[in-house]
This record gives C-alpha cells, sequence and structure tokens, in this order.
C-alpha cells in the first residue's frame, strides 16, 4: 500500500512567496461592474427575470434556461405572439419537447420555427382554437405542416353559436336528470356537464361560453 511521506493541508505548507517586483494589484469595482455587463445573461438571472416579468413558474422557467436553445426559442415565440407566461411556456415544455430528442434541441427552430408555435399562441388567444387543439397541433407542427393547414384539414374551428351550444346543453341536462338533483351535494357536476356538452361538439364547443350557459341553466332550474 502507499503510504503519503508529509501532509500539505494548508497554501502556507506550500510556501507560495509573493514576487518581491510584483506590486499587488486590487481590481476596482468599476472595472468588475463594466466587463460584468459585456457578459452574456446568467441561466439564473434568465430564470429570475422570466419568473418576475413573464410569471412563469419556477419549473417552467428552470426548464426552459437549462438549455440556452431553448430559452431562446421561449423568447421569439413570445416576441413574435405578444404573449408571455405559462401558456406560451406550458406548450414548448409540457408538449413540444415531448416530440423532440434532447440533442435535437439546438435544432429546435428548424424543426418547428417559433413563427409556426407563435402563430398557435395567437389562434389560442383569439379563442378560434382551444388548448386541446392547440396541443394536437404540436406533432403535425414537428412533421412540417403549417397552423393554418392543419385547421383547414382537421376542419377545427371553435362553436361560439350561443343558441347552438344551449341546445345541446338542454340535451344533456334532459340525458342525465339525476344530475339537477346532484348539483347541491356535489358541485363538480358542474364540470361533468361542461364535459358532455364538449364531447358532443368533438371538443370544438368554446369551454368559457359552455360553462357560462350551464351556470345560467343550474341557476334556473
Amino acid at each position: 500500500s502507499i503510504k503519503p511521506a508529509r501532509v500539505k493541508e494548508y497554501e502556507e505548507d506550500y510556501r507560495y512567496m509573493p514576487d518581491p517586483n510584483l506590486p499587488f494589484y486590487i481590481i476596482p469595482d468599476e472595472l468588475i461592474e463594466e466587463v460584468r455587463k459585456t457578459l452574456p445573461e446568467l441561466p439564473e438571472e434568465r430564470a429570475a427575470r422570466f419568473i418576475n416579468q413573464h410569471g412563469l413558474s419556477e419549473y417552467l422557467a428552470h426548464v426552459l434556461v437549462s438549455s440556452k436553445a431553448l430559452a431562446d426559442y421561449y423568447e421569439k415565440v413570445t416576441e413574435l405572439s405578444g404573449v408571455k407566461g405559462d401558456k406560451v411556456a406550458g406548450l414548448i415544455v409540457t408538449d413540444l419537447l415531448g416530440w423532440i430528442d434532447s440533442e435535437d434541441l439546438s435544432k429546435l427552430s428548424r424543426i418547428v420555427p417559433p413563427e409556426d408555435l407563435a402563430e398557435v399562441v395567437k389562434l389560442l388567444e383569439k379563442d378560434e382554437i382551444t388548448i386541446k387543439m392547440a396541443k394536437e397541433m404540436i406533432p403535425l407542427l414537428v412533421r412540417g405542416e403549417k397552423p393554418r393547414q392543419i385547421i383547414d384539414r382537421m376542419g377545427w374551428s371553435v362553436i361560439r353559436n350561443r343558441a347552438v351550444l344551449e341546445k345541446i346543453v338542454d340535451d344533456v341536462l334532459k340525458e342525465n336528470p339525476q344530475v339537477l338533483k346532484d348539483i347541491e351535494r356535489n358541485p363538480r357536476v358542474v364540470q361533468f356537464i361542461i364535459g358532455k356538452v364538449l364531447e358532443k361538439t368533438s371538443k370544438k364547443g368554446d369551454p368559457k361560453i359552455i360553462a357560462e350557459i350551464v351556470r345560467e341553466k343550474i341557476r334556473l332550474s
């Protein structure tokens, strides 16, 4: 076995000696700050900015900054769509990343151009598509399709006609008469009705309008 001949635990043990011909140099704070400004934004600083300025959750912010390419992609999508926050970050982190190999993150902008995802976000903001439709578009975008092409091919369009949705709500309530009796004991029944209406509209009904109609019908019953 090897045995150490001696132990050196501290710098003094190495007998470092300053060169008498070299004066000490103290770096001024101003120079440190000047150099710091020339450095790129550090991941932790970027995450803090995403949290404080974009309202992102800590989880989403830290996933984004784990890759510079990913964080850059998120910022480009927000710039093009004019929308910041968890809605955009969630589509990227939760949905898009599921279809992208980790080693391909540097090519993300070529696989799904930020312009395409930004268009999806804008369609969501204008309620032209639902979040379910947006999520279903992601793998099609990865395959190279464009948002408008997908909508036209799939026949997707959000149903906002109140009279049409009211008729469907009435049908659901007639098919489930027990629901109105259970409403006081179980407030979750409202979500059940909304789910049934969405089912009948093939997920094309506007969830906000459906929820309004359902609550109105329940109050009147």
